[in-house]
Parts: structure tokens; sequence; C-alpha cells
């Protein structure tokens, strides 16, 4: 009862805050490959300037029942999913969120796709209701050769990535895609009415350079959510996440005059100094090394090799949680290359022809080989 109660609420807020209406999300049953799904649901993500703060608040996961908690333990059951794709059962999220099992006609396996059920339409455009995101994983995880996680946290402000990272996952048979489903700018300071300060916060937990729904910046985002419980489900796996074979790959797109003289930028979540990029041997090196194989005339660096590059990511989340930061401080402390763990985190800046879906396979053919 209580679930159902504070899903009526969360129906009537969306509604009312936004001025329009519930409609079914068609995606998983219209699409017939994992890009082409990941392609629809993109054109539900939720804008920028999108969230009064009260609208966001309403958005994200409530604490009753534990949406949290349901979140998380749907990703898990989809790592988990042997054979079988569902939500645990008595999921508190069953409201908004399903597990689909779905067929891709091109590589002709199932996969399981945790997918958000509806959108609300505003306007002549329908968004997620709730836009915490999208996940797959292989539903016979035996099919997944590669310890590979991708996401794309930037959707729409790092044009092309959700559907390369898909492409990709798919085309080296990687265990896990996740795509974040806001604007990293969903809520911001133009979307919130006086009084000034505004009554929720504009900043995320990290600095006030970024927004609270960007979600490699906040702790509280679900997308991070989804990563910290990857990365945990991953660690309790025979042999962990060894750099060898196994890594957490963040696909970004930049433009043309950031880092100019680099087509692509590889980082681990640390800045240029020190001796932490020198092994040849650290998963960004190695594809590195694949990328000046596969795109001869390109420029790939990493930190070492252009220390003027500030896309060195020191500041997201997730590469401070791999880089040995606690999770409770990695709003406030930085990383460190000690620790066997340094290197499981790729973060991929790209300018947009390497975005395009006819660098697809010379991507892959460097993911394989680096792993």
């Amino acid at each position: 009862m209580a679930q159902l109660k504070s899903l009526l609420n969360l129906t009537f807020l969306a509604v009312v805050l936004r001025s329009g209406k519930a409609v079914t999300i068609p995606c998983t049953t219209t699409s017939t490959t994992v890009e082409a799904l990941i392609d629809c649901l993109y054109d539900y993500t939720v804008p920028s300037n999108y969230y009064s703060c009260a609208a966001f608040a309403t958005a994200q996961p409530q604490v009753s029942p534990d949406e949290v908690t349901g979140w998380t333990a749907a990703v898990t059951q989809l790592l988990n999913a042997g054979g079988t794709c569902s939500l645990p059962t008595g999921s508190t999220i069953s409201g908004s969120y399903q597990v689909t099992d779905f067929f891709d006609t091109t590589s002709g396996r199932n996969y399981c796709v945790l997918s958000e059920i509806d959108a609300v339409t505003v306007g002549s455009k329908n968004y997620f209701t709730r836009g915490w995101g999208t996940f797959v994983t292989p539903r016979d995880v035996t099919l997944a050769t590669m310890t590979l996680h991708h996401s794309a946290p930037h959707p729409i402000a790092d044009t092309d990535t959700p559907h390369q990272a898909a492409a990709i996952f798919i085309g080296t048979d990687s265990r896990s895609l996740l795509v974040a489903g806001r604007h990293r700018a969903a809520l911001s300071s133009t979307s919130v009415s006086p009084p000034n300060p505004p009554p929720c916060v504009i900043d995320s937990c990290v600095n006030t350079a970024y927004t609270q729904t960007d979600p490699v910046h906040d702790a509280d985002e679900p997308f991070h959510l989804a990563m910290v419980s990857i990365r945990t489900w991953q660690n309790a796996q025979t042999g962990g996440c060894p750099g060898a074979t196994c890594a957490y790959l963040q696909w970004h797109g930049k433009g043309s005059s950031t880092c100019s003289s680099d087509n692509v930028f590889l980082s681990s979540g640390l800045g240029s100094g020190g001796t932490c990029y020198n092994p040849t041997t650290l998963p960004i090196n190695r594809i590195k090394a694949e990328l000046n194989s596969v795109f001869p005339t390109g420029t790939h660096a990493t930190p070492a090799d252009d220390p003027a590059c500030t896309l060195t990511a020191t500041r997201n989340l997730f590469g401070r949680l791999v880089n040995g930061v606690a999770a409770g401080n990695v709003c406030t402390t930085a990383g460190s290359c000690v620790g066997t763990d340094f290197g499981q985190f790729v973060h991929l800046e790209q300018e947009s022809a390497y975005r395009s879906s006819t660098n697809y396979n010379n991507w892959i053919t460097a993911i394989t080989n680096a792993f």
C-alpha cells in the first residue's frame, strides 16, 4: 500500500509540475537492436533547464519506499542474470522501471534491459518521468567474453556517445552498458524561481562548476549509484577487476577547441603530475597504442603526453572511488594512483569525428586488442 501511495503521489506531482500527461515508452517493443533501442530511449532524455526544485525532488529516488535500494538491486540482478531477465521480487521501483528480455537481431543474442516505463508529454515532446537511465547486460552471462563495463553519462551534451557506447558494448561482447537519462544540466539556475538562494541546491557535491544533475559529479545521481553497484558486483567476482582484462570505460565527447592538439584524450582520473601514467601496462596506455594502430594519422594522448590538457576527470566521483577514495568521501577527496585498482577507470574524451559510426569498427578493434 505504501508503495502504491508513493507512486500515485509521484505521478500526480509529475503531471502537475510539468503540465504534461503520462505516456508509455514503446522502445523495448519497437526496436530490433540494442543500438536502435538506445537511440529510441535517447529521444526521451530529460533536457537541460527542465526541472524546478519540486520536480527534481519528485524525479529522484524516494525514501519511502526505498527506491535507491530498488534501483541498485535491479542493477545487481541484471549482472547476475544467469539466463533470465527480471526485477528482484517485490522491487520498490516496479511502478517506474521494467526489465525486458530483449532480442538483438544483428547479434542474434538476448539482453536484459532495465529501462523506464513511462514518459511525460510536455508540449510536443515526451521526456522520462524519472530519468535515472538505462542499463543493459547479456542475458547469457557466459557470452560476455570481455569484462568491460561501458557508460555514457552525458547524453545530449556529449553528442553520439550513447549510440557509440552501445555499439562498442555489443561489438566487444562486454559485460554491461549504462546510459544516463538526464542532461547534465537538467537542473540549473535558470530553471529555479526566486527567492535567491534557490530552495534547492543547484551545485553538485564536488564543485560549484557542476549542477546537481551532472551524474559524474554528484553522489546522489542514479547514474553514479548504478556505477557504484556495478563496481561492487565486479569486485565480488573471483579475481575482482584485474587491469589486464577488466575496466570501466566512460565515453565522453569534447569540442575541437578543447585540448585541440588531441583527437582523443585518455585519463584515469588523475592529473599529469608524478609517475602514475608511466606504466605501459595501464589500460589507457594499451588503448592509446591500439588507437595509434587503427587511426594512424590521429593524435591520442594521456596526461603524461599532454600535461596542458585539463580533461583529466580528477573530479569524476566514480573515478575517485576507483582511485582509492572511500565512497563517503568522493565529494571532497581527490584520488591517487596508490593501490592495485588504479587504471581500471578509463575516461575517454573524443572529438566528434571519432564518435561517428564510420569509426565504430576501429574502436571495437582497438578495445578488443587492448584487453
